[in-house]
């Protein structure tokens, strides 16, 4: 008969400051208040669970003074304050609920830090000294952030003094301080790059969190260019608790001029962007800024972790929405001046709810805005060309009522639009008078079949402006909002749309819009139809396709041709391609369904402007999982037949490994006809 060793289990209630502990201890012994083991034991107590192969439980009172404390080591694993430690040695006393761990180590979610001692406090906080963190597992960590002394809050808010970071265990840099939340990190405390291309030469770049609270994020910047300097960046990020206010702060400043041409060797960029709106969400503010010192700063400076998204404008908006009425506020100076750019100083737009005259089921809208704008040319053009300015006045008025014949919905609309401007080319006042009058009509039917849901909508749209009271020439153009001439256009077309009943979604599986614009009376075609238009989607769990297709009748030529293709075979790749033909008839426009320039400038005059750009562009990507750890990224772009200029190749290849913690490193190569060559290694980022 197999005999098994006696162990003995020891299980009962102590109290130390009205904590009870439960003690189970294998093979333990007894001498003058202590209880201890060498054979392994558990100690359980509130927020308290003590495991070691080597314990000893003092209860006694010496001099006077209630003692109560442990002594553990060898296989220690301690868990405290909803934390988990290791380490050689414990010594915890519960009467001052304070210890100490020799040689302990501890995590979060991303981070592993340790050191020689971890003092730890009643509150659940603690504090390390000769301190490190990493995000590496293991003990030969190939990076840690290293302090003589480092503190943590009961709130995971890391403090420290003394900041040294070690790569493979060589110094890279030193911080006097440094402050991090570990539970709101998201991204990448250290990020660091090493570059080379034929343009800018050898460029080393990191970036390093300085200070992080919930709301708070502080990061520093260092770069250096082998050839031009050193330069460096501050970055912030605040939010506020109720995630109502964001705003960040992006300060650059460097040596390295770049060009010959510009002027000093100082260069900057400040960046910032504010948003905040109203509990009641009634309310909504906005504001930007972006400062350079000359106009080849984004393109030199090129970050995504740097880069806010300030569209190069400085503006404060601010919207206010109620029942029965809405208002904007718009302020946009010039701080470059180097830019070209339409000044609001200020402008202000307000409007009421469209409401319903009587019981005749007409329905009124009416806006109106007013303010002053300044058109500024920047330095290369203002000898050239005068800036423009004026106060303005607009008032827009629209009367609609829609109703049904049948199977057919009608909307017929008239409007009154009326512009006031205080100063016009001739330094004289201006007004703008235009009436407006249209009518939408739309059938819809609908069939379903076995697998296939399918609706078929014929339609038709008109507008109508009448001659302006006042000509192109006669009044200052800032927007497309100042750009009215007369206009008869018929839109006539028919949508399809196909919902698979046995896969249903909100969007439809295939759908199809072919038609045509059709112009009345004045007009710089030949032709009244001279174009017609097809667009169509194909979506598929894992195909998505679409175009949008335009022949010239009147030329004989395809105007526009835009395919876009892409497919997810499978979790290990996807791909996608894409189409893009302008010719040199389909003019570049900021609204593609304004029509306005069509009928008012001749097509001959519009061929020699810059809105005339043929072009050929064809954009492919795709990503192949090779491996559980590495994946590849590529993206390529080549443009031809553009007029007067050469063809364009460009390429970016990146290769992606996971390293040991959750750190990712990129290694790329990419190639553009500006920069030539350019290597990336390596780019190293954490992710979740």
């Amino acid at each position: 008969m197999k005999r098994w060793p006696l162990i003995l289990f020891l299980a009962f209630a102590l109290h130390a400051e009205e904590q009870e502990l439960k003690i189970n201890l294998k093979d333990p012994t007894f001498h003058q208040g202590i209880i201890a083991t060498e054979a392994g034991g558990i100690i359980v107590g509130e927020n308290l669970r003590i495991q070691a192969r080597k314990m000893e439980y003092t209860n006694r009172v010496e001099e006077g003074v209630p003692t109560k404390k442990i002594i553990a080591e060898g296989d220690l694993l301690l868990e405290y304050a909803g934390r988990a430690f290791i380490g050689k040695k414990l010594e915890y006393d519960f009467v001052s609920k304070r210890g100490t761990v020799w040689d302990g180590r501890t995590s979060t979610e991303y981070w592993f830090l340790g050191g020689d001692t971890i003092e730890l406090e009643p509150d659940g906080s603690f504090s390390i000294t000769n301190a490190f963190i990493t995000t590496v597992e293991g003990q030969n960590a190939w990076w840690e952030l290293r302090s003589s002394s480092m503190g943590i809050s009961d709130g995971d808010e890391l403090s420290a003094r003394g900041i040294r970071f070690k790569f493979f265990d060589f110094p890279v840099f030193w911080l006097p301080s440094f402050k991090m939340d570990l539970n709101w990190l998201k991204d990448s405390p250290i990020r660091y790059k090493f570059i080379w291309d034929q343009v800018l030469k050898q460029k080393v770049s990191m970036r390093y969190e300085v200070y992080s609270t919930e709301l708070l994020k502080i990061f520093g910047r260092f770069d250096y260019q082998f050839k031009h300097g050193p330069g460096g960046a501050i970055e912030t990020d605040y939010h506020t608790r109720d995630g109502r206010t964001l705003f960040l702060t992006k300060t650059y400043g460097a040596f390295n001029k770049i060009v010959p041409q510009e002027r000093g060797d100082k260069r900057f960029r400040l960046q910032g962007l504010l948003t905040t709106h109203s509990k009641n969400e009634k309310t909504h503010v906005h504001l930007s800024y972006d400062r350079l010192s000359d106009d080849k700063m984004p393109q030199d400076f090129k970050s995504d972790d740097f880069e806010v998204n300030t569209q190069l404008r400085t503006i404060l908006w601010a919207t206010h929405y109620e029942d029965n009425f809405f208002s904007r506020f718009n302020l946009q100076p010039r701080i470059n001046r180097f830019q070209s750019i339409n000044q609001q100083l200020p402008y202000v737009t307000t409007g009421i709810r469209p409401f319903q005259l009587g019981s005749s089921g007409i329905i009124s809208d009416n806006w109106f805005s007013a303010g002053y704008l300044d058109y500024v040319f920047g330095k290369a053009l203002n000898q050239k060309l005068h800036s423009t300015h004026a106060g303005r006045l607009e008032t827009n008025n629209f009367l609609y009522r829609p109703f049904s014949l049948g199977p057919v919905n009608f909307n017929p609309s008239v409007g009154a639009i009326g512009i006031f401007y205080t100063n016009n080319p001739e330094h004289q006042r201006a007004a703008q008078g235009i009436l407006s009058y249209g009518c939408d009509a739309s059938l819809l039917a609908q069939r379903s079949f076995t697998h296939v849901q399918h609706t078929l909508e014929p339609y038709l749209k008109f507008q109508g402006l009448t001659h302006p009271t006042s000509g192109l020439n006669h009044h200052f153009i800032f927007n497309l909002d100042d750009g009215y001439d007369t206009l008869n256009l018929l839109r006539a077309g028919v949508r399809q749309s196909f919902f698979s009943t046995k896969h249903p979604v909100f969007l439809p599986n295939f759908a199809l819009d072919l038609y045509t614009y059709a112009y009345f009376g004045p007009t710089t075609f030949h032709q009244t139809v001279p174009k017609g238009y097809a667009s169509f989607e194909i979506r598929r769990p894992s195909i998505f396709v679409r175009s949008t297709l335009a022949y010239n009748f009147q030329q004989q030529l395809w105007d526009c041709m835009n395919i876009r293709t892409d497919w997810t075979a499978s979790e290990f790749f996807a791909f996608g391609v894409e189409f893009r033909h302008r010719s040199r008839f389909d003019w570049q426009k900021a609204d593609h369904e304004n029509f306005i320039l069509d009928v008012a400038r001749p097509i001959s005059n519009l061929l020699h402007t810059p809105i005339s750009d043929g072009r050929n562009t064809l954009l492919g990507r795709f990503f192949l999982r090779f491996s559980p750890t590495w994946t590849l990224h590529f993206e390529s772009h080549h443009g031809w037949g553009r007029k007067n200029e050469p063809r364009y190749n460009e390429f970016t290849l990146k290769l992606a490994t996971l390293l040991t913690g959750k750190w990712q490193l990129e290694l790329g190569l990419s190639y553009d006809p500006a920069k030539k060559w350019e290597a990336i290694y390596p780019s190293i980022r954490l992710i979740k």
